[in-house]
């Protein structure tokens, strides 16, 4: 494997924050994550810039941390949960990308945020839906204006036992959508009570994972993880308006979510026939025949 990427990373001023940077042949990505410590940051990294790493084939992600970091130990859970990328110790002919890595670690001024508060903008209805199977979930997200995305991940029993696999997809596409569409009220619409019944409980304040969900394994606290999702619908919770619709019964921004879903899923898999680099395409084809129907019976109506 030639593709080898650095990662380095820097404590941030903001006191709970890490900031991370990825450089390699012709790659380069930065940014910065919540992290409890440097090993923590590892993962947040890998969370954040996995999709952007993997597009070109599989990498080597080469970090300089202590033979003792416990992050060695779990070499194979980051590889079962992070699909083609292994991560590696820093040799001395990685010096010229990892000191590329560390120059793009230089102090930014926090970017000015723009004032739309979520209250100014009109609200959306967006779905969504997961699929799993083979060990691998899908998720997507169908907005009513057509907007959209789906990604899929690889989940192991070390992480949740096979019951509770559709409930995490589920849960990652509420997430995707939150993250997608800031600044503005959601009303969720999801065909799974569960991922309703958690999401409810997490706002009001508890603590509780699904059953036969690992919550203190490494990955439940980065990013995607239940860990993680639950502080973000936490911060969000003043936008979040969720509620359920039964699936396979027409609702056409359902379906479109649930066929997203399934197509992230198949395409990670090799089973849905066409190339990688024909997801995006596809993924928006489906989107605007589903928006369209929608629009449709709302005009209909």
């Amino acid at each position: 494997m030639n593709n080898r990427i650095a990662l380095s990373l820097k404590h941030d001023s903001t006191p709970g924050r890490w900031r991370w940077s990825f450089s390699g042949d012709r790659f380069a990505l930065a940014g910065s994550s919540a992290a409890r410590d440097r090993d923590d940051a590892v993962l947040c990294a890998l969370a954040e810039g996995h999709r952007r790493l993997v597009a070109r084939g599989a990498v080597e992600v080469v970090v300089s941390l202590h033979d003792s970091s416990p992050i060695w130990g779990i070499a194979g859970d980051i590889a079962d949960h992070f699909p083609r990328v292994r991560l590696v110790p820093f040799t001395a002919n990685d010096a010229a990308i990892r000191d590329a890595a560390m120059a793009a670690l230089v102090p930014q001024a926090p970017a000015a945020k723009t004032a739309f508060p979520a209250r100014l903008l009109a609200p959306i209805t967006v779905a969504t839906d997961g699929s799993s199977a083979h060990g691998r979930i899908g998720w997507g997200w169908l907005a009513e204006d057509g907007s959209h995305d789906c990604d899929s991940a690889r989940i192991t029993t070390r992480q949740c036992d096979r019951r509770t696999t559709a409930l995490v997809a589920e849960l990652r596409a509420i997430s995707a959508a939150l993250e997608s569409l800031p600044g503005r009220r959601l009303h969720i619409r999801t065909d799974c009570r569960h991922a309703i019944s958690l999401v409810t409980d997490w706002i009001g304040g508890s603590d509780r994972m699904p059953v036969g969900y690992l919550a203190t394994h490494h990955t439940a606290t980065a990013k995607g993880g239940l860990r993680w999702i639950q502080e973000q619908v936490r911060r969000e919770a003043g936008r979040i308006d969720i509620s359920w619709v039964r699936g396979h019964a027409g609702d056409p921004l359902n379906e479109g979510a649930d066929s997203l879903a399934k197509l992230a899923r198949r395409a990670a898999e090799g089973t849905w026939g066409g190339t990688p680099s024909d997801v995006p395409d596809r993924a928006a084809s489906i989107a605007q025949v589903f928006a369209t129907q929608n629009r449709q019976l709302a005009t209909a109506a």
